[in-house]
């Protein structure tokens, strides 16, 4: 047996049994506890990412990971991601005190979909590359109430970037219900000091409610100076930075039944500095406003949604000791249908549609358009307007009392589009005449996508689950022959969206004393872009800076999707209450996992 494969098996062994056994610990102690109602395992959470319904943990085919406004709260996050640094399935990259990038089975940045209320943070062009750090930064950690992840391939719902997970933010609303008559009202204040990185962050919070309305409004300001990489390393200088934000959220009762939303996040980063770049500055901005429309008295549906969304975000980097300034903006706009139907009392459907539009001016922040007095201003890019249509429908068929059958599909059209009367150079070259360029124009695109899952109830405690899901992502043309760290990176049309099946095997146990989840996952990826050795009009390097030779950068790649990959292993979750195994400990848990 080849030893990679006998290490998985012993592996996935121990595992099971680590599962087994928390089912018989659950149910020697359940007659006693199963009453309890101050206990609530991490299983029960409910969550409306996966399905767009609400549904326990417990009862989800998908893989999820949720983050609590208790959890939340009771961490001084430097980056809204950090709260979820110690969770199993998910690691944390963080390079500097003010920004993170979370990987997920693999994948990061762009390859992995944000929501803000289930509107889309993450434009189509997934800014940052395979690192997202400065997008997650445009979040107020303290105007989260929760986070919902799922791990995993999850397009079916959300369309394109979704080929790792989707990590939804939902912020804060009033915690006060409508009164009956008057108002009602409440607020906090919190100040923050921590001394590792002189972090340093004040809060102000008031909500209130009538009859007919809630809200909630919060303002945040932070200061973080320098910090360092842990042990006995050096202080890295330049690493912190300061914000501030305001976010608004407000619910208006209709009539019974009828609610209208509207909701606002404006996040300010005039500082954001990082050690391995030390001659910069960095600034991220966005402006978010979302409308939000609910109604549940229609006659034939059970619910009926609609979302409107628009969302601005600006990068800029200034070079210290120059005038050298680069900018990427992009907006966008967005509107959702959703309806919820239950047929014959054991189907449960959901359908909607999706438009996007995104409008971007040099879309790719690690290519600014750059703007020095010598020179006046340089497009990386032309300007692009990027739109998509899509339309779902997922069927949650409960067989029998215990069994449930999830199928799924999404289909998707995309137009790109780039201002083909813009004249944009690559900034840095010095041969203009080959690298200046007209863009080529508009290019069109579809995907396909779904999923098809099973649960089955062994007990009212047990479950085991096994299911197939589709994510994809549609990467961006290039433009212009650009010059990367290997090389130079010539011209391309669309290509092929990049997709991901993920085949998965799951039991969660959700018992009185012990809850468990293993889960054991391959995921195949197809069409993987990857840069390889081409030519571009005949030429197969280009004097790219005019220096009369050609450097080790200077030699032509093409991107190509056709590159294979795939990613495998297992999640093993635990959670322990100690309250019912032995006396005085009530409220006392212990976590943990593997991956």
């Amino acid at each position: 047996m080849d030893e990679n494969l006998r290490k998985s098996a012993i592996t996935l062994g121990i595992l099971l049994s680590i599962s087994i056994l928390s089912k018989v610990l659950a149910y020697t102690k359940a007659e006693e506890n199963k009453n309890d109602p101050n206990y609530t395992a991490y299983l029960d959470d409910i969550v409306i990412t996966p399905s767009g319904t609400e549904e326990s943990v417990f009862d989800s085919i998908r893989s999820m990971t949720v983050a609590d406004m208790e959890e939340i709260k009771n961490k001084n996050q430097l980056s809204i991601l950090d709260t979820l640094d110690d969770r199993i399935g998910i690691w944390i990259e963080k390079r500097t005190t003010t920004t993170s990038d979370p990987v997920i089975r693999g994948l990061s940045g762009g390859n992995l979909l944000a929501l803000v209320d289930r509107n889309t943070l993450t434009t189509m062009w997934g800014e940052g590359g395979f690192a997202g750090d400065d997008m997650y930064g445009k979040i107020d950690a303290e105007s989260i109430a929760r986070i919902e992840v799922v791990r995993g391939p999850s397009s079916v719902l959300y369309g394109s970037n979704a080929l790792g997970g989707v990590i939804n933010f939902i912020t804060k609303e009033s915690p006060l219900d409508y009164t009956l008559s008057g108002y009602d009202f409440g607020g906090r204040l919190k100040g923050t000091y921590g001394s590792a990185a002189d972090y340093q962050m004040g809060r102000i919070e008031t909500w209130g409610a009538t009859p007919y309305s809630r809200y909630f409004l919060g303002f945040s300001a932070r200061h973080i100076d320098n910090t360092k990489a842990g042990g006995d390393s050096e202080e890295l200088d330049p690493s912190g930075g300061r914000d501030y934000s305001f976010d608004l959220k407000t619910e208006f009762k209709l009539e019974d039944g009828r609610y209208f939303e509207f909701g606002s996040q404006i996040m300010r980063r005039p500082e954001v500095y990082r050690y391995y770049r030390p001659t910069q500055v960095n600034e991220n901005y966005r402006d978010g406003v979302s409308l939000g429309y609910r109604d549940y008295t229609l006659e034939y549906v059970d619910k009926f949604e609609w979302r409107g969304y628009y969302q601005n975000k600006k990068d800029i980097r200034k070079w210290l000791n120059s005038d050298m300034e680069g900018m990427a903006q992009w907006d966008t706009y967005s509107s959702d249908i959703q309806i919820n139907k239950t047929v014959k009392n054991d189907h449960e459907l959901t359908a909607g549609l999706h438009y996007q539009l995104d409008i971007a001016e040099s879309p790719d922040d690690e290519q600014f358009t750059i703007t020095t007095a010598a020179t006046g201003e340089q497009k990386a890019s032309p300007d692009t307007e990027w739109d998509n249509e899509g339309i779902f429908i997922q069927d949650q068929w409960s067989m029998t009392s215990r069994t449930k059958l999830t199928g799924s599909f999404r289909y998707d059209h995309f137009r790109f589009k780039a201002d083909d009367n813009v004249f944009y150079t690559i900034p840095g070259s010095t041969a203009a005449e080959n690298v200046a360029t007209i863009d080529p124009g508009t290019f069109t695109e579809r995907a396909y996508t779904g999923g098809l899952g099973m649960l089955y109830e062994l007990t009212e405690q047990w479950n085991v689950s096994g299911s197939w899901f589709r994510g994809y992502r549609l990467f961006p043309p290039s433009f212009g022959l650009r010059q990367t760290g290997y090389g130079l990176l010539a011209p391309n049309e669309l290509l092929d969206p990049v997709t991901g099946d993920t085949f998965e095997l799951t039991t969660k146990v959700k018992g009185d004393i012990v809850s468990t989840t293993l889960t054991g996952y391959y995921t195949d990826f197809d069409n993987f872009q990857q840069p390889v050795q081409g030519s571009y009009n005949g030429m197969t390097s280009y004097d790219f800076d005019g220096s009369g030779t050609i450097d080790s950068d200077e030699n032509i790649y093409v991107n190509a999707a056709n590159g294979d990959a795939y990613v495998q292993g297992v999640e093993l979750e635990c959670e322990v209450k100690l309250g019912s195994i032995f006396e005085n400990m009530e409220g006392w848990r212990v976590f943990g996992g593997f991956m």
